[in-house]
């Protein structure tokens, strides 16, 4: 976290206060939705950082300054990486694996989502595993992802997800079943074109 050339305090808003009240959440601290949502510092926000300020033997303003933010990256640095996994099957409605379908996860919130780790391939059985970690979460005020599982054809096309699971445990399965795309209703454009084909066709 580097300061964008100012202190951090009460009723500043912004990504950067976004950016500590993610730090904050990281450390354990838990802040209030609103102001999570909102991305401003307000009273949950300083009183994290007070307690923060006490415990680390740093002058207790409830400002973020440099040497306080330096203190914050190096709290969070000192965390041990937890890994988080989901893994699951791919499957057509019927019961037949899907080979071959790029699998993709993510973390959702209100205003968002952030992509979980990296993109997979399932085997053959329609098989898939993503590992990812805490660091990628875009929620600061919650300890887990809240995971959604996206299903792509070969060709990029999104062809299934799966039902958003709240605050997802460590190692979650998330099966996702392919249903058969509705089709597409013509336009009434499109439905004259179709209309006029065997005319034209037929035209000197």
């Amino acid at each position: 976290m580097n300061l964008q050339g100012r202190n951090l305090s009460l009723s500043l808003q912004g990504d950067d206060v976004a950016l500590l009240q993610r730090k904050l959440g990281q450390l354990g601290y838990n802040l209030a939705p609103s102001e999570i949502e909102g991305r401003i510092f307000r009273n949950t926000t300083r009183e994290a950082v007070l307690d923060f300020q006490r415990k680390r033997g740093l002058e207790a303003t409830g400002v973020v300054d440099e040497h306080t933010a330096r203190q914050i990256n190096a709290a969070v640095d000192a965390l041990p990486s937890e890994r988080y996994l989901v893994s699951g099957q791919v499957r057509h409605q019927d019961g037949a694996p899907l080979g071959r379908m790029t699998v993709r996860a993510f973390d959702k919130d209100l205003r968002d989502e952030e992509p979980l780790g990296e993109e997979t391939t399932t085997d053959d059985n329609g098989q898939y595993e993503i590992a990812y970690t805490a660091e990628q979460f875009s929620r600061a005020e919650k300890h887990r992802a809240d995971l959604i599982v996206r299903v792509f054809s070969p060709e990029g096309r999104q062809i299934a997800e799966s039902q958003l699971l709240f605050n997802a445990p460590p190692v979650a399965r998330v099966d996702v079943v392919v249903r058969p795309q509705p089709p597409m209703r013509l336009s009434e454009y499109e439905r004259l074109l179709a209309d006029l084909a065997p005319l034209l066709e037929d035209a000197p």
